[in-house]
């Protein structure tokens, strides 16, 4: 759902998707020295659920990314 250079944004955003009834966590990465948050809605085991509940976030108002997690 985003990634944010302050956690701050990062749960802002997670907070506003718990309301809106979804799930979420965060996680962060570094990239190039720089340390990123991201926001991610687990999605379920298959690229038809990704896609089915992308649209229900993107509806809702949020930005989407569908990504694979390993």
């Amino acid at each position: 759902m985003g990634s944010f250079t302050a956690r701050d944004g990062a749960e802002t955003v997670r907070q506003q998707a718990a309301r809106a009834g979804f799930s979420s966590f965060i996680t962060s990465a570094l990239v190039n020295g720089k340390t990123y948050f991201r926001v991610t809605v687990p999605a379920g085991n298959d690229r038809q659920q990704a896609d089915n509940l992308a649209g229900k976030l993107t509806k809702a108002g949020f930005p989407v990314f569908v990504v694979g997690m390993r």
